[in-house]
């Protein structure tokens, strides 16, 4: 993934290098059709023209939700939220080219061709209707142009500790000028350079195989090639979504931030870039009039690895608000849908909300004010046609920290 600050990590050393050399012997030992970690695509490989994208697709129903990952980012990051949302609806998990499955796609990597070549796949593989748009870092920005692209496909958004067109020139970031001709070594069969380390995957991932398949597929020329120049041309990327004249699409947002500082941080960006980025997550969460900003107490940048169910829930939400607004889900009385608990965003503090406060209607029999204050803690109810809400207690310091609603 792209760090806020930085990609350049220190090489493996230690218990991760040994780590590392014994699942490479263990992988070249076992002949390939035979490994449990092999690089049978799980999902389909898509021709869009200028190369084959993977997708792969779980769960049922619409609207469709759509991942992109962040910069250096396996998508096997993303397996455990995949799979809890796919209960709910059908949740597709892409490479861009370059990463994963997918093959190498055309220089340079900018979010207009990532872009582009997501709607091609789209096109090409069938998938259809409207989309709820899920973006980590990197990939978040790509999100952002995706929708002011294509707005009438999007139903809703969740920008999960996005990266911001507009943090250029606000954040250090190092200049990698020759990363792009990077050449890797080779460590215990895997090739690995100082640019690019282990993807940060959740431990149960390791124990099944899919942590370690994404660190040999990840350390692959090409794939460390394609990260470099999508990180070489991230200030053509910001450039692009700014410079983009379409609007953000009036449709639900989610934004859900770090509560704990970069982990790749020091203390210099602790003090600096921290506050920043703070910043621009509350600008984030203005890019639409319907919003709510969310902070992951208990996680750093990899929200979606420390608080799988927090992003669950938020992906959740905005299906309930988007379903409630498409045409054939009006009036919907699913029971396979009605059959959810409430969301708990357990170890999350609400920041601003004004996803609860579009309408008219106020269940706590309150007024505007004091209804922002409450539903910023209030728990939301999953798989219902109209978003409903439970009654929570509130005391007078949580009431005194609530803040008023974002505004557009």
């Amino acid at each position: 993934m792209i760090m806020s600050h930085s990609l350049k990590r220190p090489p493996a050393s230690g218990p991760l290098r040994n780590a590392l050399a014994a699942a490479a012997a263990f992988l070249l030992a076992v002949p390939f059709s035979a490994r449990a970690m092999d690089y049978t695509a799980p999902g389909e490989l898509v021709n869009i023209g200028t190369t084959r994208l993977h997708v792969d697709c779980r769960g049922e129903g619409t609207p469709t939700v759509i991942i992109d990952t962040g910069l250096g980012e396996s998508a096997l990051e993303w397996l455990p939220v995949r799979q809890r949302v796919s209960h709910y609806t059908r949740v597709c998990l892409y490479d861009r080219a370059g990463y994963g499955w997918s093959e190498f796609g055309e220089l340079p990597r900018s979010s207009s061709r990532i872009a582009n070549e997501l709607y091609l796949l789209l096109r090409q593989a069938g998938i259809d209707g409207r989309l709820v748009l899920v973006g980590h870092s990197y990939g978040g920005m790509n999100m952002q142009l995706f929708a002011r692209r294509y707005p009438y496909l999007i139903a809703g958004m969740v920008l999960v500790d996005s990266s911001s067109p507009d943090q250029i020139g606000r954040l250090t970031l190092p200049h990698l000028d020759s990363v792009d001709s990077i050449r890797p070594r080779m460590m215990g069969g895997l090739a690995t350079t100082e640019f690019l380390a282990k993807p940060m995957l959740p431990a149960v991932l390791d124990d099944d195989g899919p942590g370690m398949l994404a660190a040999l597929m990840m350390s692959r020329v090409y794939t460390m090639r394609t990260v470099a120049n999508e990180y070489l041309n991230f200030k053509a990327s910001a450039r692009q979504v700014l410079r983009n004249k379409g609007r953000m699409p009036d449709v639900p947002l989610v934004v859900l931030s770090r509560g704990q500082p970069d982990p790749g941080g020091d203390r210099t960006w602790a003090q600096g870039n921290e506050a920043q980025w703070r910043l621009l997550q509350a600008q984030l969460a203005r890019l639409a009039p319907r919003t709510a900003h969310i902070v992951a107490t208990r996680s750093g940048h990899a929200i979606h690895t420390t608080q799988p169910d927090l992003v669950t829930d938020a992906v959740t939400m905005v299906l309930d608000f988007a379903r409630a607004e498409i045409p054939g889900h009006e009036g919907r009385r699913d029971a396979t849908l009605q059959a959810r608990t409430m969301l708990p965003f357990a170890d999350a503090q609400w920041i601003s909300d004004s996803l609860h406060t579009s309408t008219d209607v106020c269940p706590f029999g309150c007024d505007d004010r004091v209804f922002a204050i409450k539903t910023a803690r209030a728990g939301h109810l999953a798989g219902t046609v109209e978003p409903a809400w439970q009654r929570v207690p509130y005391d007078a310091q949580s009431g005194a920290a609530a803040v008023v609603p974002a505004t557009p």
